[in-house]
């Protein structure tokens, strides 16, 4: 028996060669598992066909799919049948012809690349996660159907010139997002948003977030951004994470997050100084990872910060903290996001 321990929700068990859908029943129950990982390259199409009569016998919960060339076009038909799955992951190829529709109204979380194949027979589909990849619509209209999506990571193709239509999910407050656009439109409208993510976009500035003011955590990479003067409205904010923001200089509107407990700051190179924590009285951790280097060798500002873990301890630098890295556990930003 082959047990998957690398999927989200493991254990799972391996489908193997030549397994009947009662030998697979008795697998997932007496050794206590999650559901069925599938590795579409280790295994035949006709011992794929196992999955056509296993709901008859077994009640599964959760689906993992890793697809490669041998199966990419296979019909996934079947999962229609399997009246209890909770979740839904298929890797490394798009669903074939499928309608999510007609997929178990118990389903609440779907991980998948988006086609064209892609159908909706009813308007309130009951997925409350997901996570899609390769979206290549103009805009997001076709999302509004996901009447109670809490959480959406959506990674858009060039194709995609709009977000409109997210304004629609009004249970939407987890949204991590990749976007070639210019723009922040549509995503100022998100008011409910905790937690946010965005990379790709080709912004300047965040002012077009500043009344996002529900947002706890927010987290982005962007090669374009100058300016952050905007997040200092948001009040709310108890974690934040910066990644390859080169031309950015000056961060010290951070400086005005009073309830900010998480700080992380990476391949930022042009990082002029980190004064501004000294303003920060929740933070417990700062993290300069990657290429950021505090351009004016001062670190005495994060003195009292109870973690602080440094990449590049450069012998210029003013007091060495390394020994921070070591008294307290590094956590990541998910730590502090309620």
């Amino acid at each position: 028996m082959k047990i998957d321990r690398f999927g989200v929700y493991n254990p799972m068990l391996e489908l193997e060669d030549g397994q009947t859908a009662e030998e697979i029943r008795h697998l997932i129950e007496d050794n206590n598992l999650n559901g069925l990982s599938i590795i579409s390259n280790r295994i035949t199409p006709l011992s794929i066909k196992t999955l056509d009569v296993l709901y008859e016998t077994t009640f599964l919960k959760n689906m993992s799919w890793w697809v490669f060339d041998n199966i990419k076009h296979y019909d996934f038909d079947f999962l229609y049948n399997y009246t209890q799955l909770e979740r839904l992951h298929i890797q490394n190829a798009p669903l074939g012809k499928i309608d999510l529709g007609l997929l178990p109204k118990t389903l609440i979380e779907l991980r998948t690349h988006w086609n064209d194949n892609i159908k909706f027979s009813r308007d309130n589909i009951s997925i409350e996660s997901a996570d899609i990849s390769s979206f290549k619509e103009n805009d997001c209209s076709i999302l509004k159907k996901f009447k109670v999506l809490d959480d959406l990571s959506l990674d858009c193709d060039k194709k995609c010139k709009s977000l409109k239509g997210l304004e629609a999910i009004e249970s939407l407050k987890r949204l991590g997002i990749g976007a070639p656009l210019k723009s922040f439109q549509t995503l100022a409208e998100l008011t409910q948003l905790t937690n946010l993510v965005f990379t790709r976009f080709r912004v300047k500035s965040l002012d077009e977030l500043s009344n996002l003011n529900n947002l706890q955590s927010l987290s982005f990479s962007s090669r374009t951004i100058t300016d952050i003067t905007a997040i200092s409205e948001l009040q709310n904010l108890t974690a934040v994470s910066l990644i390859g923001c080169w031309k950015l200089e000056d961060f010290s509107a951070i400086g005005k997050l009073k309830n900010l407990r998480f700080l992380e700051i990476e391949d930022c190179k042009r990082l002029r100084s980190i004064n501004f924590v000294k303003n920060l009285p929740k933070l417990e951790q700062l993290t300069l990872y990657g290429t950021t280097v505090v351009n004016d060798f001062n670190l005495k500002p994060a003195e009292n910060i109870e973690r602080v873990y440094i990449q590049n301890n450069l012998k210029q630098y003013n007091v060495d903290l390394e020994y921070k890295s070591i008294i307290g556990k590094k956590y990541s930003i998910q730590h502090y996001i309620d």
